[in-house]
C-alpha cells in the first residue's frame, strides 16, 4: 500500500533508499573549504529527486531543489556547503540538512498510454476476486492508490506481469505484516518501469518471492513472483497499481485490462478470470 522512504548515512557515503535498496548514492567531496556533494542514479530508469532543507542547512549553502538523474548517470553539485568544523568533513550530516523525496521516473517527460490494455497480473486460466477495487474506502482513497486493485490472490500463488519493462525495485526480505499502517514498511515489492514512463507496483509478496532481479527486462504475462501477506495488509492478497511521477510524489492513474469491462475495476469483490 503506501510506500515509505529511508534514509541511511555512514561515513563519506550516503545513499538514500527506497523500499530498502539503494536508489539514489550521494558521492561526497571534499574541496577547499566547502563539502561538494554528487547524486548516483543507480537504477535503469530516470529518477526524480527533490530536496527540502531544514533549518540545520548551514548558511551559505546551495542546492537543486528539483531534478531528474538519468539511469545509471551522476548529476554533479546536487549540494554544497561550507565546512565548519573538521566533522562536516568525516560525515555527511543530510538527515539532518534536507527531507528527501524520490520518484521513479521523469514528470517533465512522461506521455501514458491511457489506451493500453494491461493483462491480470496472475496466470492464464485462473480466476480471482477483486476484494478492493479503484477509490476502494479501506485505503484505494489517496493519491498513490486510487487506482489499484486487490486481488484475494494466497500465499505462494504466482504473480505475472501486467505489461512489458524493466525491474527497477525488489523487495523480498520481510516475513512480516498486519493490518495497520505501522506495517508498511515491511511490504515486499516488485517494481516494473514501461517504455512510457508508468510504472506498474506489485505489493504484499511472499518472503524471497521475487523471481526476477534488478535491471531484468521482462515480457507481459510473464511469472515474476509469489503472492504473500506482508506490509500493511488485512490478509493475503496482491496489491497491484500504476503510478506516473509527479513533483509531489507519485499518483495512480486508472488503467484498462484485457477481458475485463472497466466497470468491474470500479466495483469491489467481482470476480474475473484471465483468459489469455
Amino acid at each position: 500500500m503506501k510506500s515509505n522512504y529511508y534514509l541511511f548515512a555512514i561515513p563519506l557515503l550516503f545513499s538514500i533508499h527506497l523500499h530498502a535498496q539503494s536508489i539514489v548514492t550521494l558521492q561526497p567531496r571534499n574541496q577547499g573549504d566547502s563539502m561538494i556533494v554528487h547524486a548516483r542514479n543507480n537504477l535503469d530508469c530516470p529518477v526524480f529527486v527533490a530536496l527540502t532543507p531544514t533549518d540545520s542547512f548551514p548558511d551559505g549553502g546551495q542546492y537543486q531543489e528539483k531534478l531528474v538523474i538519468p539511469p545509471n548517470d551522476t548529476v554533479a553539485r546536487l549540494f554544497y556547503y561550507p565546512i565548519l568544523s573538521d566533522e562536516d568533513t568525516t560525515r555527511l550530516k543530510v538527515t539532518r540538512y534536507f527531507n528527501f523525496l524520490l520518484t521513479y521516473g521523469d514528470p517533465y517527460n512522461l506521455n501514458p498510454d491511457e489506451d493500453f490494455l494491461y493483462t491480470l497480473p496472475f496466470q492464464v486460466g485462473k480466476t480471482y476476486q477483486i476484494i478492493q477495487a479503484f477509490n476502494g474506502k479501506k485505503s484505494h482513497n489517496y493519491d498513490r492508490s486510487r487506482f489499484a486493485l486487490d486481488f484475494n490472490m494466497q500465499i505462494g500463488d504466482t504473480i505475472c506481469a501486467a505489461r512489458s519493462g524493466i525491474v527497477v525495485g525488489v523487495k523480498e526480505d520481510s516475513n512480516i505484516g498486519g493490518n495497520s499502517r505501522k506495517y508498511q514498511a515491511y511490504s515486499n515489492k516488485i517494481v516494473i518501469y514501461h517504455e512510457d514512463g508508468t510504472v506498474g507496483h506489485y505489493a504484499h509478496l511472499k518472503q524471497n518471492g521475487a523471481f526476477v532481479k534488478l535491471g531484468e527486462q521482462v515480457e507481459k504475462g510473464q511469472a515474476i513472483g509469489l503472492s504473500g501477506n506482508t506490509g500493511y495488509s488485512g490478509g493475503p492478497h496482491l496489491h497491484f497499481v500504476v503510478r506516473i511521477p509527479t513533483e509531489e510524489g507519485e499518483k495512480a492513474i486508472p488503467i484498462k485490462i484485457e477481458g475485463v469491462k472497466d466497470k468491474k475495476l470500479r466495483k469491489s469483490h467481482k470476480m474475473v478470470k484471465r483468459k489469455k
